[in-house]
Order: C-alpha cells, then sequence, then structure tokens
C-alpha cells in the first residue's frame, strides 16, 4: 500500500513524497518541480531523527528520488511515529538562515551563549510550542557546534539537537 507524505523545502509544500512498504524494507519516492539548484532530500520524523536518502536528479523537467531502507534502518535512525521529507539546498542547511543573523529566531541573552550562536552554521531551527530546537547534523569525531551548550545537547538520529527556551537558554523540562 503506498502512502504519501509531506514533502517541504523553507517550510513550504514542495511536491509529492511516497512511502511504499515492501517486506523488509521500505521505498520513498520524491518528485518535485524543478526549482533553483540540486536539493538534498532527508526523512525527519516528529521524534527528532533524521535520514539523508540522497540526492534529487533532474528527469523529464521535475527533480526525482527513488531510495529503498531497510525498516530496521528507518527505527535505527529514529524514523518511527508522523514522518516527512524536508529538501535542502546543496549547500545544505547552512543555506539557510543561519542562528544568530538576522532572520534567527531566538537572541539569547547571555553573551557567551549568543556568541557561540553567531559563529556556528548549519543549525536548523523549529519552534515546538514555547520552546525551540536548533539542530545539526553531526557525528561521533566532528567538531560540536554551540560547545557552552554541548552538556544539554541530545543525539537523535544523526543530528546533535539543542532545546532552548525563548531567552535563548536551554529547556530542560523534557
Amino acid at each position: 500500500m503506498e502512502e504519501r507524505l509531506p514533502l517541504y523545502e523553507n517550510g513550504v509544500s514542495a511536491g509529492i513524497l511516497l512511502r511504499q512498504e515492501e517486506g523488509l524494507h521500505t521505498l520513498f519516492s520524491a518528485e518535485c518541480v524543478q526549482g533553483q539548484g540540486m536539493r538534498k532530500l532527508w526523512l525527519r520524523s516528529e521524534r527528532g531523527g533524521g535520514l539523508l536518502l540522497g540526492t534529487l536528479v533532474p528527469e523529464e523537467g521535475r527533480w526525482r528520488l527513488r531510495k529503498r531502507v531497510s525498516r530496521s534502518e528507518l527505527q535505527r535512525q529514529g524514523l518511527t511515529g508522523q514522518i516527512w521529507g524536508e529538501l535542502l539546498s546543496e549547500g545544505g542547511p547552512a543555506a539557510q538562515s543561519t542562528p544568530g543573523s538576522a532572520g534567527s529566531p531566538v537572541s539569547p541573552r547571555d553573551p557567551v551563549i549568543a556568541s557561540a550562536v553567531r559563529q556556528s552554521r548549519g543549525g536548523r531551527w523549529r519552534q515546538m510550542g514555547q520552546r525551540w530546537r536548533l539542530s545539526y547534523l553531526w557525528q561521533v569525531g566532528q567538531p560540536v557546534p554551540l560547545v557552552p551548550l554541548f552538556c544539554f545537547a541530545s543525539v537523535e538520529g544523526g543530528e546533535l539537537v539543542f532545546l532552548l527556551n525563548e531567552a535563548g537558554y536551554p529547556d530542560l523540562n523534557e
């Protein structure tokens, strides 16, 4: 059975993402109108999981991608519950507004935290009620963004995640 999932680019619906269960695997098929530049497709979940499916390729005036993923890999990456697709430009998350710059939703009051947020690159903001989720694609062995807040981070499906309140302080009410 084929299921249609949301597919977003910059928070706006961007095309079609289909999921079809095939035994121990799941087939994802994405299609969107041709935009500017190459884009990567990430699967995301409400539980914070993430998995890079790949780069969409131009085909007959549209961008397309087909990828088969094992169900066990989806579970390992935290992709359970409600999931959706997110398109990012070839430049990756850094191509979006960077934390601390104009357009950043939070300006931390603490000068050390504010400086770290301004200097970091590649973070993606998402509002979750009264708090903000700031996530970075990250793997063990890579430099840690936001060193002053590292002890408040969690690792979720290939991302380093910080939950911040409206004042830019770590939100410990999990």
